[in-house]
Order: C-alpha cells, then sequence, then structure tokens
C-alpha cells in the first residue's frame, strides 16, 4: 500500500448546503489529517471559493469556473479543463461525488482510462441510491455510464451495492459499500436524553422529494392530541413558502414552528424528544445518523434504500410503511405518549451509534484508496 497519495474530489459546487458537500467536506479533512494530499474540484467557482461546511486549510479547492448552463455544453466545456487539472496535480485516485459530476468528467475518465501514460484511478461515488430512481431513465443512464467507465464504484448502503451488481452486473470486487459516518463530536458532546422534552424536530432541504408537503397534513392527524407539543422545522428550500402558508392556514398551526436555515443543527439535537423524516427517497439521510450519534429516537418511512439501515424498527426508532400519512401520525402519537418507549428507543440509539463510528468507516476508505493508515 502507498503512505500518500494525491486524492482528487470533482463536485457541482463548493459552496452547495446539503448532504454531499458535508459528506465531501468531512471525508477531505479526515485524509488530509491522515497524510494524503487532497484537491476539490468544484465545477461551478464560487466566490472566494468557501466551502459551505468546515474545511480544513490543507485541502486545495479549484474552480473550473463552468459558464454554460446546458448539460452537454457543461459537458464539452470542463472535457480538456478537467484532464489538466488531474495532470497538473499529478492525482493518483480522483472520486466523483454524485452521478451528474460523472457525466460531466466521464470523458475525461474515458479518455484517461485509454492513455497508457496517465495513472489516475477513477471511483464513482453514488450518495443515492440505484433503485430510488431507476425508472428515471436519465439517471438510471448517468449511473450505469459511471459503473462502465469507472474503476470502482462506492455505495452508501449494502441493498444499494447489491443492485448495481445485479441491475448492472458489476462485478462484486468492483462495488463496495461505505456508509456516512457520524461526527465524532456529535458523539463527544451528547447529554443524557431529556425524557422531559415535548419537541419534535424535521430537518432538510424543504422539496417533494424531501417530502416536506407531508409536515402538515401528518402534524394535523398527531398533535391534536398533544397540545402541548411542538414540531420544529429546520431547513430551506423550494417548498418553504407553500409550507409557510399551509401552516398559517392549519388548525394545529402554532404547534409548528418553522425555524428556516440553522446552521449545525446537529449541536441542537439533544433539545429534542425525537426526529422524523418524510421523504421519498434517501441514500443515507444525515439527519438521522446525527440523531442516533446524539442518541435520539427516529422515525422515517422505510423507503428502499437509507432510513432501514440506521433504523432498527421498533427498537430505536419506527420504520413507517411508504407512503401512509396514517401510519406515520401512529408512529409519533406512540412515541409521544410514551416516556417509557422514548427512553429505551434512545438507549438503544446510543448503542448501535459505533457501527458508524469514524474510525471503522475511515478503515474501508484507506482500504479502497490503496493506502496505509497514518499510526
Amino acid at each position: 500500500m502507498s503512505k500518500s497519495q494525491k486524492i482528487a474530489f470533482i463536485v457541482s459546487r463548493i459552496s452547495w448546503v446539503g448532504g454531499t458537500g458535508a459528506v465531501t467536506c468531512s471525508l477531505a479533512n479526515a485524509l488530509v489529517d491522515d497524510g494524503q494530499n487532497v484537491l476539490i474540484i468544484s465545477l461551478e467557482k464560487d466566490s472566494n471559493q468557501v466551502p459551505a461546511f468546515p474545511l480544513d486549510s490543507r485541502v486545495k479547492v479549484v474552480g473550473l469556473n463552468t459558464q454554460q448552463t446546458r448539460l452537454r455544453g457543461r459537458i464539452l466545456e470542463n472535457f480538456w479543463t478537467i484532464g489538466r487539472v488531474l495532470k497538473q496535480y499529478r492525482i493518483d485516485q480522483c472520486i466523483l461525488v454524485g452521478n451528474y459530476q460523472g457525466l460531466i468528467a466521464s470523458p475525461t475518465v474515458a479518455m484517461s482510462r485509454l492513455n497508457p501514460l496517465r495513472r489516475t484511478r477513477f471511483m464513482f461515488h453514488d450518495h443515492g441510491a440505484l433503485m430510488n430512481q431507476w425508472d428515471n431513465y436519465p439517471v438510471r443512464f448517468m449511473r450505469w455510464l459511471c459503473t462502465m467507465i469507472c474503476h470502482d464504484v462506492i455505495t452508501l448502503t449494502e441493498s444499494s451495492r447489491q443492485a448495481y451488481i445485479e441491475r448492472f452486473h458489476a462485478s462484486p470486487d468492483r462495488v463496495t459499500a461505505i456508509s456516512n459516518w457520524i461526527d465524532p463530536a456529535i458523539i463527544d458532546s451528547r447529554t443524557p436524553y431529556s425524557m422531559d422534552s415535548k419537541k419534535i424536530l424535521w430537518a432538510g432541504r424543504m422539496t417533494d422529494e424531501k417530502g416536506s408537503q407531508r409536515i402538515v397534513p401528518i402534524c394535523e392527524k398527531a398533535l391534536t392530541q398533544f397540545p402541548d407539543w411542538i414540531v420544529e422545522v429546520a431547513g430551506d428550500g423550494p417548498g418553504f413558502q407553500s409550507l409557510f402558508e399551509e401552516v398559517a392556514r392549519s388548525p394545529i398551526g402554532s404547534q409548528i414552528q418553522l425555524l428556516g436555515t440553522v446552521p449545525n443543527i446537529s449541536s441542537r439535537l439533544s433539545e429534542y424528544a425525537f426526529v422524523f423524516l418524510t421523504s421519498d427517497r434517501e441514500g443515507m439521510p444525515m439527519i438521522l445518523l446525527e440523531a442516533k450519534g446524539a442518541g435520539i429516537p427516529m422515525v422515517s418511512f422505510d423507503v428502499s434504500t437509507g432510513p432501514s439501515a440506521i433504523i432498527q424498527d421498533g427498537v430505536d426508532g419506527v420504520l413507517v410503511p411508504p407512503y401512509s400519512i396514517d401510519a406515520f401520525a401512529e408512529a409519533l402519537i406512540k412515541l409521544m405518549a410514551s416516556p417509557k418507549l422514548r427512553q429505551s428507543m434512545a438507549e438503544a440509539s446510543r448503542k448501535d451509534s459505533e457501527r458508524f463510528s469514524k474510525h471503522e468507516i475511515m478503515k474501508k476508505w484507506l482500504e479502497i484508496l490503496n493506502v496505509e493508515r497514518k499510526p
């Protein structure tokens, strides 16, 4: 194994607020701590290249300043640019973060693999899940193309790994499942579970995909019986205004508080009795990982990948059949009505958080990157 390598990540925009950005910055920080040289290539050059998440000063960021707006134009514009950057920094390993970035970089990847003088190894890191968007042909094509041209594919869950093997006939030794880790700071700073808390948290980007349109219908069925409980909603996005108006019209609107974007929401998780997630689909939802790290119960729809890899149904949370509003409300009612159940699930959540420790997951990354762990 090599002791130190030059590793690049290709992302859409370094300032983008979202799970992929958080994971990429966290992984980049861990790799430079381990002695690796890390570069992040941002396809869109932001003003001052300010990352949305904490990023070690040793991680270099290069913005390509893409001008084209159409996908075909972006592919052509970045073809030579990406190749030049990889050559300039003598990149050993290049990680394509997401299928869109993979598609834009695909000509560079293909040409590099045909050139015997190029030494870069390419990995496609899928932050979603193949079967969640199987019926979306353009997205399926992007993932298939990335699978065909890259040396390796990284998925977030074992079920998604199996889907790549079965649906795309990828060799099992080319597809590896590596979950996201829980920020050690969340585990280190967690406090005893608050039995008296009567606050519930929903956090995420407000889009139909994240199920923000389900928040009010679920709360209207669940909170009526518990007038002293409130739901806090953290996040922003295209659905914010419609959600704001729906909350204003709702008879239980005073029990739903819209917080907008909340920096470092993980530092506040100990305030809540539990968290809930209403998404249509997920890859590896960070809010559930963070809740597990904080040691609080979780409720989510049992979509095909993601939540079931984190929540142990009936043990540290509840998995609800998609996409039943009534069943979801019943799950919330069950937890609100039973402090004893919440306490039991909180304890189980803390115990199971070791599965997602940074130490264990970094070992998997260093193994696939073919580098030795720093003593």
